[in-house]
């Protein structure tokens, strides 16, 4: 349960911070037999998506205008902090502190020469695949 209650001080404190810098909720969705929620929250093309299920929590980003697909911001971190141990796990607050430390880096990111991020994180995605399952063929 203090898992739980942690996970959603930090994403109360994302919301308030994104509120801040101008993001507004444009989606909200959830379920009130799991307690399951989904929140996005806008400016401009770029969007941040805030979930939280019975199985997983996920902080991911986009650029609206330019794709439909949602990216992890653990593989942004992974971009800006130039890590290559993907495949370790991050806690909200750290998370939390990344976004707050590098909003503008990642709208940068996300608004410039997109196509090379796009890219460059679905290669990071098969890269944290090949390290969390070293055995298979991806």
């Amino acid at each position: 349960m203090l898992i739980l209650l942690g996970f959603i001080q930090h994403i109360m404190m994302m919301k308030n911070y994104l509120e801040t810098y101008g993001y507004s909720l444009i989606d909200r969705q959830s379920s009130p037999f799991f307690g399951d929620i989904c929140e996005v929250f806008g400016k401009g093309p770029i969007q941040f998506r805030l979930t939280k299920s019975k199985s997983f929590e996920s902080i991911d980003v986009r650029n609206a205008q330019q794709s439909y697909e949602w990216f992890d911001l653990v593989l942004v971190k992974a971009i800006i902090n130039k890590e290559a141990l993907l495949n370790i796990s991050t806690r909200e607050k750290d998370l939390f502190h990344f976004l707050r430390d590098h909003l503008v880096d990642i709208e940068s990111m996300f608004r410039e020469n997109y196509a090379n991020v796009e890219y460059a994180l679905k290669e990071l995605e098969l890269a944290r695949a090949r390290q969390m399952f070293p055995n298979q063929d991806i």
